[in-house]
């Protein structure tokens, strides 16, 4: 079966026009049932015009790259789409999301960003309650803002239940599961949320981030060499590059990737005298000139505190890493709620009574 749809684009409405009689053709010639609620969803218009839904879609391609100067660019399209048309919920959702991985980045301090998020994401839900990305982000923000498990878990499922289909919320609430050491449940969600949208770069990144979390180093790794071919500086990807190989003790290219995720340009000759340390001396040695550099560097700039701790366990310090620790939890720095998942490098920290009462004090199970 097949149909030809043709139609001109002048407006918004003409791109959706042509989206719903395609959706409603296909489940027609399928004989699918489609439930009010879902009715309502495939025949909901955006009320923006096509200059404003541009620089949305724009902003929203710029969201999933993950660099600094990148998501810059996204929250200026979104702030000059808002004074067009400041009445449509999805630019504030957009707005909360950008802040949100600024701060997940360690881009900006949650003293910054965090402000930004909810009063955008309270702006979306003002607007539009029934906007299922606004469930979405509320869910993060009760995971990486709040810390509340309970309230994040109940956020994700009203925006499942409001459009089922949306692969980011899965992909992120397998994250949440994981999280709350439920393994099965999170990597049952994660398999479903790629098989809904298996081209999105984001979540592809989503997926390799779960499979790290879940433990599953080598299969992360793969499929975070493949995608970076096609985009070497990636820096979500080098990211968890860097954790997957240092797991997999393939080091070469752990320090391969530490050079596209520091908080700051590596210069070559610092670079090759890196590696020269490594080739000589092992990657202990080679890791302590990165944390010298970074401690540098956190004399006058903001560094995340997973920049130095997961560092400094790298370079066999683990005392001055249990400090940072303390002082991501008193930064509230949103990456802390992964501290207990095998994914990062904590469990040679995990019988540590500092450790043991961080985790207490923010309700996470205990790490075995």
């Amino acid at each position: 079966w097949g149909e030809s749809f043709q139609q001109k684009i002048t407006d918004v409405e003409d791109i959706f026009d042509i989206q719903i009689r395609i959706a409603k053709s296909i489940a027609a010639k399928l004989q699918a049932v489609i439930s009010p609620e879902e009715k309502k969803l495939i025949e909901k218009i955006p009320a923006a015009d096509l200059s404003v839904y541009d620089q949305y879609l724009k902003a929203r391609s710029y969201i999933v790259d993950g660099r600094r100067e990148v998501m810059t660019k996204a929250l200026e399209f979104l702030t000059s789409a808002v004074e067009k048309n400041p009445g449509w919920a999805p630019l504030y959702a957009g707005l909360a999301e950008a802040w949100l991985w600024m701060q997940q980045n360690a881009f900006e301090q949650p003293s910054v960003a965090a402000p930004q998020i909810i009063e955008n994401l309270n702006k979306a839900l003002a607007l539009d309650p029934d906007l299922a990305e606004a469930h979405y982000l509320s869910a993060m923000v009760a995971h990486l803002v709040d810390w509340d498990w309970e309230k994040s878990e109940k956020e994700f499922l009203r925006a499942l239940a409001i459009n089922p289909n949306d692969a980011l919320s899965r992909g992120l609430y397998a994250q949440l599961l994981l999280i709350l050491h439920r393994k099965d449940e999170a990597l049952a969600q994660n398999e479903l949320a790629l098989s809904l949208d298996p081209l999105n770069p984001m979540m592809k990144q989503i997926n390799i981030g779960t499979l790290l979390q879940a433990g599953e180093y080598q299969a992360g790794l793969s499929l975070a060499e493949k995608d970076l071919a096609d985009d070497p500086d990636n820096f979500n990807l080098n990211q968890m590059i860097e954790i997957a190989a240092y797991r997999l003790k393939q080091y070469d290219k752990a320090l391969r990737a530490v050079r596209h995720v520091l908080p700051f340009p590596l210069e070559e000759e610092a670079y090759k005298d890196i590696e020269r340390t490594y080739s000589e001396s092992g990657i202990v040695k080679a890791y302590e000139k990165i944390v010298d550099r970074l401690e540098k560097h956190a004399e006058s700039q903001p560094v995340a505190f997973w920049d130095m701790a997961g560092r400094y366990l790298v370079a066999d310090r683990p005392d001055k890493a249990m400090d940072w620790v303390e002082k991501g939890f008193e930064m509230h720095d949103p990456l802390m709620t992964y501290i207990a998942t095998p994914a990062r490098y904590y469990d040679r920290l995990f019988g540590d009574p500092r450790f043991i009462a961080i985790c207490e004090k923010m309700k996470l199970p205990l790490p075995e």
